[in-house]
């Protein structure tokens, strides 16, 4: 895999889900916020976890691969406020990041 792939599989591919990850959470009615601190099935984490988690992946894969630092998530039990914030400050990231960024990203080694 060169780094023009390693761009093309992530970097779009996130562009896309991010605004929808935010569309979900800012979507949400008075009545299903409540929702958000419920686990999605017995013994699992909250949807609030979830989506922290969906966030933080798209960090743990982008930003290593450009040679930047993975931004902190957050409180561990997030807000709606907390999950918006952290979507638009990694949507804001993801979006300007051009192909050349990932000169050299196929041989950085990750840890």
């Amino acid at each position: 895999m060169n780094d023009s792939d390693l761009f093309q599989i992530t970097v779009p591919v996130f562009q896309h889900y991010l605004p929808r990850m935010r569309a979900i959470v800012s979507g949400l009615s008075e009545k299903q916020v409540t929702l958000i601190d419920e686990s999605l099935a017995p013994h699992a984490f909250s949807a609030a976890l979830h989506l922290q988690s969906a966030v933080g992946f798209v960090s743990r894969t982008i930003f290593p691969l450009i040679g930047e630092e993975v931004p902190e998530p957050g409180s561990e039990e997030p807000s709606i406020r907390d999950l918006l914030k952290l979507i638009d400050e990694v949507d804001s990231r993801v979006l300007h990041i051009e192909p050349d960024r990932f000169n050299g990203a196929a041989e950085r080694i990750i840890r």
